[in-house]
């Protein structure tokens, strides 16, 4: 749906819903979202990438195979979120070494009938509702992109290119 590489702004006031792959999906970006509603999503809600940096509040994710993750160097801090009826909640990894960890804190973070509330790569840490998480998964990229969760990216050729 939303695909932002190395930019910067607000999202505020929207609305996403019945959306193939991930809603929101960021690389090297700063962004602060506020008011956001996700629902129905085939991958990731809400995907930060590449050292981004992701602010917000009042979130309310709903359908979605994968909430909120954080990964590569990327900083994740909300507050008001909502994640219900998806596959996973919160996503937390390093799918390139080049990256330094990724970090995820949520205040506020309510859980309703997920499948799984959160998958956190062994050794990472983060912040849920006051509380410090350490991860205690490896390998938490080979489980996501297709293979049990998640939807495998897919080359589409345009004119032969």
């Amino acid at each position: 749906a939303l695909d932002i590489d190395f930019g910067e702004g607000n999202l505020l006031n929207s609305t996403f819903d019945n959306i193939g792959n991930d809603a929101i999906d960021t690389s090297g970006t700063i962004l602060y979202l506020k008011d956001i509603n996700i629902f129905n999503v085939g991958d990731k809600a809400i995907s930060a990438g590449e050292v981004s940096s992701l602010n917000g509040e009042n979130v309310d994710i709903k359908n979605s195979e994968i909430g909120v993750t954080s990964k590569d160097g990327s900083s994740v801090l909300f507050s008001r979120v909502n994640i219900a009826n998806s596959k996973i909640g919160l996503t937390v990894f390093m799918k390139k070494n080049e990256y330094d960890v990724p970090y995820l804190k949520i205040d506020q973070l309510t859980f309703t009938n997920n499948e799984i509330n959160h998958v956190i790569e062994i050794n990472l840490k983060s912040r849920i509702n006051g509380n410090e998480v350490v991860g205690l998964v490896k390998n938490v990229d080979k489980m996501l992109y297709g293979n049990l969760y998640g939807k495998k990216s897919q080359k589409i050729e345009i004119n032969g290119n």
